[in-house]
């Protein structure tokens, strides 16, 4: 049985070791049996932290820090503005650890609190840490299962990735995705109480949830290799018609794809530059926080942090709070029978490599564009619920990743239009299949970090 069988089976299986009562009782068991507590405070007074007009670092020098930027760009219609963003330019590490247990894979998922998160515990892969996490800056207990990844075997690999996460609120930041298969390495029988074994299946079910599975976990799932479907459902038959799809049944070969990008990355003009967070135009610094002047984007607070499940018990962060749910949504249709996804190239002042595939909209893109011809606008009109010539394949509350966003929640949805319903799209708009988005993916900073989140829900 290859990998792709593999795959398919542990997607099936709605019950492996555990059914799916069994997570709930443990994830309820977990949520009741730790102490959480976050408390927002002013930004002047998180401690181990210096905020001054300058910046906000912590005291090590470790962890991240707060900047301000001046971004400009001739990206489709220049634009110039000032915004915070978080400088973090260590890799951490996203992995899940997979093995067979009764000729099924399952996940090694663990509940995880962050202090950002709308629901204190949210699912999370089974090793979810910063470079100064797991190399005990902190000075507290260290991150379990971080061996396997830190001296894994080659054949062991499933997938091992380098790829970014929120280029509106990161500055060139990346971690490493990986999901490693340790069903032939030696490996504990009893794994610790926050730690629990879930099938692709389960994980399916629960990406269905609202703020259940982290966005780490959804970055990762979505580099699982190719695998097929069954055919026992419509949504089946639209995502496997598209994972089947060659070069010759897509609206451009993956090579045109490539050339599409690179020539996308090389021919415009986008500057970041640091400046000092007290200069910035059209924001406000201040003891409490620092905010925008209108009601846009979101504002650098402070938190304080009790949860007794952590490497450390107690500390304060500062935090970015985002004022707005956003819409992050894919369109399906189909191009010569069969089914594309609508991606488009965008630019993020924090992308690491200046251009990458986001959803058909990303309503983060609109924070610092008033154009009223952004495609993002006119797309959007697809999702709303008064449009109803559409089949909606995925639709809930996502929430984004809790360590430096503050109960930042978006929409993530993904809708199937009808044949020819967009017969236009613009130069920087692809329609892109799900076979070949399965092997863009496995190449770094091709899709954005709100792409990948809604490439696993389609599992």
């Amino acid at each position: 049985m290859n990998y792709s069988e593999k795959i398919s089976i542990s997607i099936e299986a709605i019950k492996g070791e555990n059914s799916m009562d069994d997570f709930w009782s443990w994830y309820n068991t977990r949520l009741a049996k730790n102490a959480f507590d976050i408390t927002e405070i002013p930004l002047r007074d998180v401690s181990n932290w210096n905020y001054n007009d300058e910046s906000v670092s912590h005291s090590s020098g470790k962890f991240f820090k707060v900047y301000g930027i001046e971004v400009e760009t001739d990206f489709y219609g220049k634009r110039k503005w000032d915004q915070p963003i978080i400088s973090q330019p260590e890799i951490g590490i996203l992995g899940f650890i997979v093995r067979e247990i009764k000729g099924i894979l399952h996940f090694l998922v663990q509940a995880k609190m962050e202090p950002g998160n709308i629901n204190i515990l949210q699912i999370s892969p089974s090793v979810q840490a910063t470079k100064s996490n797991y190399t005990r800056v902190h000075g507290g207990n260290s991150t379990p299962f971080i061996e396997n990844f830190l001296f894994k075997k080659d054949e062991s690999v499933v997938y091992d990735q380098l790829q970014s996460e929120q280029g509106s609120r990161f500055l060139k930041k990346r971690n490493r995705n990986m999901i490693l298969d340790l069903t032939n390495v030696d490996f504990p029988d009893s794994i610790p109480d926050d730690f629990f074994w879930l099938t692709l299946g389960q994980l399916k079910a629960l990406l269905n949830v609202d703020n259940i599975i982290n966005m780490d976990s959804r970055t990762v799932l979505s580099g699982l290799p190719n695998y097929t479907v069954g055919n026992t459902s419509y949504k089946k038959n639209i995502y496997s018609d598209s994972l089947r799809a060659d070069d010759e049944k897509s609206f451009r070969p993956l090579s045109y794809l490539f050339s599409w990008i690179a020539n996308l990355k090389s021919n415009f003009e986008i500057k970041a530059n640091l400046k000092p967070l007290i200069e910035m135009k059209g924001w406000v610094t201040s003891d409490e926080k620092i905010s925008s002047s209108g009601d846009r984007c979101f504002d650098v607070i402070g938190v304080k942090i009790g949860a007794s499940n952590r490497e450390v018990k107690s500390w304060s962060q500062p935090i970015l709070a985002s004022k707005h749910v956003l819409l992050n949504g894919i369109v399906m249709q189909k191009l010569g029978g069969v089914p594309h996804l609508l991606f488009q190239a965008a630019f993020e002042p924090g992308n690491f490599d200046g251009v990458e595939l986001a959803p058909t909209v990303q309503s983060s893109l609109l924070e610092f564009d008033h154009d009223p011809s952004n495609p993002n606008l006119s797309f959007a009109g697809y999702f709303d619920k008064d449009f109803s010539d559409k089949e909606v394949l995925y639709d809930s509350l996502q929430s984004e990743e809790g360590g430096r966003f503050y109960h930042d929640q978006n929409r993530y949805s993904i809708i199937h239009l009808k044949e020819n319903t967009i017969d236009k799209i613009p130069e920087n708009y692809m329609w892109i299949t799900l076979n070949q988005a399965k092997k863009l993916i496995l190449i770094n900073n091709i899709f954005n970090v709100e792409s990948r989140s809604l490439l696993s829900c389609m599992i």
